[in-house]
């Protein structure tokens, strides 16, 4: 596998809970429906809550895996990070043996972990795990080729915080190369802080010290301006002639969309807009005008708002919105039909009960101004709270998939895109 592979799952493409970067992948083959016929419920542990869920190629051997982890406030489980081999197994219907868990691994740093990214961290060609969760930290853990699995316990702990009093709990995680050095970054979003002051955003820039003692930050970026940043994403080419990273983060707390410019030298330009409340977003094109856009989940009513890039770092809400089902909250961006390529899929919370349809599936329709066509599904499964979704061709049959994690059952369930 070449860096340039990890470097790309590690910026959202397939590995990233409830996000995707700018880069969308090679188009889906023309057969690819864009329907789900087939789906399949992997219990994690009764009594753990699933949250985030990231998907990539953990043994190498060509097949995607699984990674979520697990968290119930106040308990602390020392069963928080779940790794799902692909068996390779999706003919039968459902295909229950499709996924199988070979490790169950333990948070030491905090008691309730909620995202999950991974990323070719240290450069040896495998892929490691970034956990995110309470009291500003990050969890890392480094795949060991040799013993054929990850520690039971994190080898390093990034504490994402600053000093003194209060908490900033991490929410969104990415892993990619915001700097272009050739090293992979590893990126979180502030979802909570009893100190304004506390930053928002950090960012933990690689090459780190990752092979002695606990890595040392190079640089830390923060703004007290940006409020609560519970999920966050990649935008690529917020003008013509900038093609570096950009950042965007939701705020649930408050109706604004916020961006983070990058300047290509270790600092961003912060500015903040007119949003939506929102636990999700997604970056895709949505006008073919060459220039990323963004789609937020926003609840009263339940809808999908899509953001214009005016560029160099603007967005515009655009009507239409989007409706879907009940309470969306994690969003996930990718080409599923194989005719358009900002397809959009949400996990919704429905009050907390799998009574209705609890995933929408939006197709774009190929129209000036954008239209979808919407279906939804009924997994087995409740996501009230933390529940986020992942994209990724798991079948291997050129067609993306649909992972999602289920809360209140303690599940994750795979619905398979076929032809």
């Amino acid at each position: 596998m070449s860096r340039h592979f990890f470097l790309r799952i590690g910026c959202g493409l397939l590995a990233v809970s409830g996000v995707t970067a700018f880069a969308q992948g090679p188009p889906a083959p023309p057969s690819c429906s864009g329907t789900f016929h087939k789906s399949a419920t992997y219990t994690v542990l009764p009594e753990l809550r699933p949250a985030g869920v990231a998907i990539g190629d953990i043994d190498r051997d060509g097949w995607l895996d699984v990674v979520v982890v697990t968290g119930k406030p106040g308990l602390l489980s020392e069963k928080d990070v779940h790794v799902f081999r692909n068996t390779q197994d999706w003919a039968t219907d459902p295909p229950t043996s499709g996924l199988i868990r070979i490790q169950k691994l333990d948070v030491e740093a905090f008691a309730v972990p909620h995202r999950v990214a991974l990323g070719d961290l240290n450069e040896d060609g495998w892929l490691d795990i970034v956990v995110t969760g309470d009291f500003r930290y990050a969890a890392v853990y480094f795949y060991d080729p040799v013993a054929g699995e990850y520690p039971l316990s994190e080898s390093r702990t990034v504490d994402f915080g600053i000093t003194g009093s209060g908490q900033h709990n991490p929410g969104g995680v990415l892993v990619c190369d915001l700097d272009q050095d050739g090293n992979l970054d590893v990126v979180v979003a502030g979802s909570f802080s009893s100190v304004p002051s506390r930053p928002m955003l950090g960012v933990a820039w690689g090459p780190n010290d990752w092979v002695g003692e606990d890595p040392t930050i190079a640089n830390f970026v923060f703004s007290s301006e940006l409020g609560k940043g519970f999920d966050i994403t990649t935008i690529g080419l917020c003008a013509s002639t900038d093609a570096i990273l950009d950042l965007a983060l939701t705020n649930s707390e408050q109706a604004r969309l916020h961006i983070a410019r990058n300047q290509g030298d270790r600092t961003f330009i912060f500015n903040h807009q007119d949003g939506v409340r929102s636990h999700g977003i997604a970056a895709t094109s949505f006008d073919s005008d060459g220039l990323i856009d963004l789609a937020c989940t926003a609840t009263f009513p339940d809808r999908v708002v899509w953001f214009k890039n005016l560029g160099l770092g603007d967005f515009q809400a655009q009507p239409p919105d989007f409706q879907v089902a009940a309470l969306p909250w994690g969003i996930a961006a990718g080409q599923l039909d194989g005719i358009h390529r900002a397809d959009l899929v949400t996990v919704n919370a429905n009050g907390g009960f799998a009574l209705t349809e609890n995933i929408s599936v939006l197709l774009h329709n190929g129209t000036t101004p954008p239209t979808v066509s919407r279906s939804d599904y009924l997994v087995n499964g409740q996501t009230l709270q933390r529940h986020y979704i992942a994209l990724g061709d798991l079948d291997r049959n050129g067609c993306l998939d649909v992972v999602t994690s289920n809360n209140l059952s303690h599940d994750i369930t795979v619905l398979l895109n076929l032809p």
